[in-house]
C-alpha cells in the first residue's frame, strides 16, 4: 500500500515483517523481482552498523539473566569481532551464512592444538657482556669436582673462572662441563 502526496511517498511494505517507509526521492516502483526500489536502495546504502546490528540479532549469544558485564562482553564479541571477521571472510572467500561462519569458528577454537616437540638443543650457553672482572664466576661443576677431590680450601684458591652460563638455570659453566654433564636444567 502506498500513498504519494506533494512529492512524499509513504509506503507500508511486508516482506519478512511489516515495514513503514517514507521517501522524497522514490515512488512505489518495483524492480524485475518484485522488490521495491526504495527497499533496494536502502539495503544498498545502509551503513555497516545497521548490518552489524541486524546480523548479530539473528543469532543472539547471551541470555538476559547474565550480569551486565557478561552481556556486554559477549555483545562486543558477537557484534563487533565476529561480524567484522565474517564481512572480511565473505570478501575474500566463498559466501556462507553467518551461523555457519560462527560454527566454523567455534569448531576451530575447540580443536586440540598440535603438540610441538622441543628440540634437544634447547639448552644454550650464553656469554655475559661486560667486564670479565664483573661477570666471571666459578664453574659450578668444576668447583664441585675439585672440592670433592682436593678439599674446599683448594677449590676456593684455584677455581676455574668463566663468564658463560646456562640460560635456563643460570648456572655458570665452562664449555666442557656444559657439553658433558649439563643434560637437564
Amino acid at each position: 500500500m502506498a500513498l504519494r502526496k506533494d512529492g512524499i511517498t509513504l509506503m507500508n511494505w511486508h516482506d519478512k515483517r511489516p515495514v513503514m517507509m517514507m521517501s522524497t526521492c522514490h515512488g512505489p516502483d518495483t524492480n524485475d523481482k518484485g522488490k521495491l526500489t526504495m527497499v533496494e536502495d536502502y539495503n544498498y546504502s545502509k551503513l555497516f552498523v545497521d548490518n552489524s546490528d541486524q546480523m548479530a540479532a539473528y543469532y543472539p549469544f547471551v541470555v538476559r539473566t547474565c550480569k551486565w558485564y557478561v552481556r556486554l562482553f559477549f555483545h562486543l564479541i558477537t557484534q563487533t569481532s565476529l561480524v567484522n571477521a565474517y564481512r572480511l571472510y565473505c570478501r575474500s572467500a566463498r559466501k556462507i551464512s553467518f551461523l555457519d561462519f560462527k560454527i566454523n569458528i567455534v569448531e576451530a577454537l575447540l580443536q586440540p592444538e598440535p603438540e610441538v616437540s622441543t628440540p634437544k638443543t634447547s639448552r644454550v650457553l650464553e656469554e655475559l657482556p661486560g667486564k670479565k672482572s664483573h661477570t666471571q664466576r666459578n664453574c659450578h661443576n668444576c668447583y664441585k669436582e675439585k672440592m670433592a677431590t682436593d678439599g674446599r680450601e683448594e677449590a676456593r684458591r684455584n677455581p676455574k673462572r668463566v663468564n658463560t652460563r646456562c640460560i635456563r638455570c643460570h648456572k655458570y659453566l665452562c664449555v666442557n662441563c656444559f657439553a658433558k654433564k649439563h643434560k637437564t636444567c
